[in-house]
């Protein structure tokens, strides 16, 4: 895999795998799979070397031989949001803010966004002599981040629902659109440059 994120679009959701390192340095993969709740529980309760032959058989060899699999945890897909995202000089960020379906990474894009728009509005509160726990700076965080927060959200449960519809119209928009996605360097580079950068004015320290 190397540093690259695979995902597999499969009917029950996505089946994700991810580059990682252990504490000491030695290459992992971090799977995140999405079942029907049935067979989420069933699959949880199977034998970790069945589990193998599974990611195997679904990954079509590409990380080759599962020899060993660490810790699994089950958990509800989810599409959280907050009314608020900063109030009493507390602000929310990453998780804390928002909990998207484990989509195209968009719930860590929204985090990196939210940490970089906090220390942009920080530190120029910060400059000015404000006090940067204020009702102002509260307000402003909360309008900086409610129409990113609500669109990707949306969008993201859009295309979790697309990946699980049995409709043919969206399994034709959905094939189409990948299709384009992978034939047209244009659209994909504008997609991810999207999906990094949060709607309206870039922070400083996200700028190329």
């Amino acid at each position: 895999l190397g540093d690259v994120s695979i995902a597999f679009h499969r009917q029950n959701g996505p089946f994700t795998l991810i580059p990682m390192r252990d504490n000491n340095g030695a290459h992992q993969t971090s799977l995140v799979w999405s079942e029907a709740v049935e067979d989420a529980m069933r699959i949880k309760g199977l034998a970790k070397p069945d589990i193998a032959t599974m990611i195997q058989q679904i990954t079509h060899g590409i990380v080759g031989e599962v020899l060993e699999i660490g810790y699994i945890a089950a958990f509800p897909l989810a599409n959280i949001d907050c009314n608020r995202y900063a109030d009493k000089r507390i602000i929310l960020a990453g998780e804390a803010a928002h909990i998207l379906p484990p989509i195209g990474a968009q719930g860590m894009n929204l985090g990196f966004q939210d940490a970089a728009v906090i220390d942009e509005i920080l530190f120029e509160a910060a400059n000015l002599g404000q006090d940067i726990g204020g009702n102002d700076i509260m307000r402003r965080y909360n309008d900086s981040r409610k129409l990113d927060i609500h669109t990707r959200a949306k969008a993201t449960d859009l295309l979790n629902t697309s990946l699980m519809s049995s409709l043919l119209p969206m399994q034709f928009a959905r094939g189409f659109g990948l299709f384009m996605l992978e034939r047209s360097d244009f659209i994909k580079s504008n997609i991810m440059r999207k999906a990094l950068h949060p709607l309206g004015k870039t922070p400083i320290s996200m700028r190329e």
